[in-house]
């Protein structure tokens, strides 16, 4: 959200100010930084109990919420870091603006990094305290314009310092174990970006993920 202009950003910035937003400046501000009217038209009502909240950590924490009867959010909020996961149930993501788990963390350089997960269909995915856990049913073996049912990619933003070793990843901020039942990996570096490739086996049916925060 400080280099690009969030819906939630603007209510942030409406309940609470714009001293605890976090926003972008100059040029990275979009079009999206036109709905800032109509919520100030339509109002924030913000519950001034949590105000505290975004000028100072308050702990470590889990959320969890339900979406739909299948589809389940889950996140665990720390110090330096923070999972996001989703168990999509029944749904089927469609295209890579669909993230159903995630990592972010402060970097040495005070930026945010980022890792996540790019992969076209079901996925069944938990964060909780210190750990990211992805299991996916492979349905179908037909390619789509999209992406491929046996793909596993993780694009992972951390210019600084990338090492990608087969049980640990060490990047700029973080350490992160890994644990996987796919034995085809491919390491992509492309600009700024990392894309770690992961190709099921044909006979497998099932893949598993196990991150945890080092």
């Amino acid at each position: 959200m400080k280099h690009y202009t969030a819906l939630a950003s603007l209510h942030i910035w409406l309940a609470f100010g714009p001293e605890v937003t976090p926003f972008p400046g100059g040029e990275e501000i979009n079009s999206e930084f036109n709905y800032g009217p109509c919520l100030a038209i339509l109002g924030v009502d913000a519950p001034p109990e949590i105000a505290v909240a975004f000028s100072a950590f308050e702990g470590p924490r889990g959320v969890e919420k339900r979406i739909t009867d299948e589809r389940v959010a889950t996140a665990w909020l720390d110090e330096h870091y923070m999972i996001g996961a989703e168990d999509s149930g029944g749904y089927s993501g469609r295209s890579f603006q669909y993230h159903p788990a995630t990592i972010h963390w402060r970097m040495s350089d005070g930026e945010t990094g980022w890792l996540v997960l790019r992969h076209i269909g079901q996925v069944a995915a938990k964060a909780e305290a210190g750990c990211l856990s992805i299991e996916v049913e492979i349905r179908g073996e037909q390619q789509t314009e999209a992406g491929h049912p046996r793909e596993f990619v993780f694009e992972v933003f951390s210019p600084n310092m990338a090492v990608f070793e087969e049980d640990v990843w060490r990047l700029d901020g973080l350490d992160i174990g890994i644990e996987t039942d796919i034995a085809q990996r491919a390491v992509e570096v492309t600009g700024s970006t990392a894309n770690v490739r992961f190709t099921a086996a044909l006979d497998q049916s099932y893949v598993r993920f196990d991150f945890s925060i080092l």
